[in-house]
């Protein structure tokens, strides 16, 4: 058997390699079922490197959902200070935008049944991370007279619940539906998000249209009828 050599790196780069190899083990076995001792050994250092840079395990988790979290909201304040989009078009391309998260359907369903923590982690911190953005959407959709909630508060949890929760778990799901009723699951929550916006009716008709069409080019292979 042949000894790997340990190579020398600067303290950023192995930091960002420890990182990487415990995300890589989290998918493979589960976040629970991985010790720091898999880490060490699968990067072939000493376990005065790994605490030289994390306290412990669950601090690597933290930064792994944290970054995730990041890149998601980069991606969705890019769409909203897009001068040329509407309201109603930045809460469709953020809908998009979020969904797309989803569409290695094989990875994330590896990273849900394998891995409860991160998926709770991930879904708290997206939702507080999403209110702020969600505020902003709300009041611009507001001033625009497209939204006019009976329940300002409501509303604003409506959305953050929505794009956190509610269409994530929606997409990820909706092609072991028929049609019929994977049809029905997104005109109740147009009908829902019209009314709990205060929305004239047919408002998010593009915004469920467009969905429709990325579900059935993805899954229609597997919706049954």
């Amino acid at each position: 058997m042949v000894n790997k050599t340990r190579v020398s790196l600067p303290p950023d780069e192995r930091k960002e390699e420890i990182i990487n190899s415990a995300w890589h083990l989290f998918y493979e076995k589960g976040y629970s079922n991985v010790t720091i001792k898999d880490i060490i050994k699968d990067l072939h250092i000493v376990k005065g490197t790994f605490y030289y840079h994390f306290k412990n395990k669950e601090e690597v988790k933290k930064i792994i959902v944290n970054r995730q979290i990041k890149t998601e909201l980069r991606s969705l304040e890019k769409i909203f200070n897009n001068p040329n989009y509407s309201t109603l078009e930045k809460l469709s391309n953020m809908i998009m935008e979020i969904i797309d998260v989803y569409k290695d359907t094989e990875k994330i369903h590896n990273v849900y049944t394998r891995n409860p923590e991160l998926f709770q982690d991930i879904l708290i911190k997206r939702m507080e991370s999403l209110e702020k953005i969600m505020e902003k959407l709300l009041n611009e959709g507001i001033e625009e007279k497209v939204f006019n909630p009976s329940y300002y508060d409501e509303a604003l949890e409506f959305l953050v619940v929505s794009l956190s929760i509610t269409l994530p778990i929606i997409h990820y799901t909706i092609n072991l539906w028929p049609e019929r009723k994977a049809v029905l699951k997104l005109n109740v929550f147009t009908y829902n998000a019209e009314h709990m916006l205060g929305a004239k009716r047919g408002s998010f008709d593009n915004i469920k249209s467009q969905y429709w069409h990325i579900v059935k080019d993805t899954s229609i292979g597997t919706i049954k009828t």
